[in-house]
């Protein structure tokens, strides 16, 4: 299968390794590195650098607000699919708006990082499809250290965000974390090297990411490298998706009562610690090292498509023509 995949410039050499596993496994990949003014006019760009016939899938990982304003011509494109890495933690209005874009092209694929997210859109009739987040296996791995804070916390860009619907309650736990377990350490805004070193310093990673609907890179970064993880319990759907267990591979909870809790069982018993984090870091090397990741993808992206001839009837009702 022949596939032609734009990328975009600025995060080649952050999914680097995922790019690999998607080639790897998908054979014959055309990749093209496209700046912001290529992004913002499509069909100028195809019409000078691609010949769409020789294709038999294309594959857009772009920013979705270049996007929107081009459908007609997306629309022309056989074999589409989009990397949509929109997250639970986006606005209703972020939601609604590539929802909205999707159901205009309902024969296209959109390959997401959440379930829960995935489940909500086939259930408006989309052929969407989810493959978790992953690290990159080249950065993060356990060194064998003597880790010196039993907690640590990452302040995300998420906590103060207006479009975050749940921030006052993710920033309420994080106010009682604080005054209740005052030697919890902070991370925020740390270099690539900073955050690798605070995560090999910290015993157990606490990810209250309330209504995230998803598990976000950090969860799988920390325990790749041996940290154990407590995180908000992002539901059945995406716990069984991913393999994830309460107290054999991950700590979870619904709110801080539990949180204080399971603290306390595993202040208790030390080596439960120990043995969830093990189990953590065999689960994301095994299944979610970006390498693996990108394999899951191109298996995606090669699967049969739906036809748009058979969406007539929805490009009329819609008020959309080719």
């Amino acid at each position: 299968m022949k596939t032609l995949i734009l990328i975009k410039e600025d995060t080649f050499q952050i999914y680097n390794d995922l790019y690999i596993g998607f080639h790897k496994a998908i054979g014959s990949v055309d990749m093209r590195r496209l700046d912001e003014l290529a992004e913002s006019d499509l069909r100028a760009y195809f019409d000078s650098h691609v010949e769409t016939e020789k294709y038999d899938r294309i594959v857009l990982h772009l920013h979705f607000e270049y996007l929107t304003s081009q459908l007609k011509f997306l629309a022309t494109l056989p074999g589409l699919v989009f990397i949509d890495r929109l997250t639970s933690f986006d606005s209703v209005e972020s939601h609604d708006q590539h929802m909205k874009f999707y159901k205009k092209i309902p024969w296209a694929r959109v390959i997401l990082t959440s379930y829960n997210l995935m489940e909500k859109y086939q259930a408006h009739g989309l052929d969407a499809w989810a493959v978790p987040k992953g690290y990159n296996s080249s950065v993060f791995n356990q060194v064998t250290r003597k880790r010196k804070t039993d907690i640590g916390l990452i302040n995300n860009r998420f906590v103060k965000s207006e479009k975050y619907p749940h921030q006052q309650q993710q920033a309420q736990f994080i106010k009682k974390l604080i005054a209740d377990y005052p030697n919890t350490v902070i991370a925020e805004a740390l270099s690539e090297s900073a955050y690798v070193n605070f995560l090999h310093s910290i015993q157990m990673l606490v990810c209250p990411d309330i209504g995230a609907g998803e598990y976000l890179h950090k969860t799988f970064e920390a325990m790749a490298c041996g940290v154990m993880v407590m995180a908000f319990d992002q539901g059945e759907t995406e716990n069984a998706a991913i393999g994830l267990s309460d107290l054999d591979n991950i700590v979870l909870f619904r709110d801080y009562t539990e949180f204080q809790q399971k603290l306390e069982l595993l202040s208790n018993h030390k080596e439960f610690i120990h043995k969830i984090a093990q189990n953590g870091q065999q689960l994301v090397q095994t299944k979610y090292p970006y390498i693996t990741v990108g394999e899951s993808i191109a298996t995606l992206v090669a699967a049969e498509m739906r036809r748009p001839e058979d969406f007539q009837t929805g490009i009329k009702i819609f008020g959309f023509r080719v």
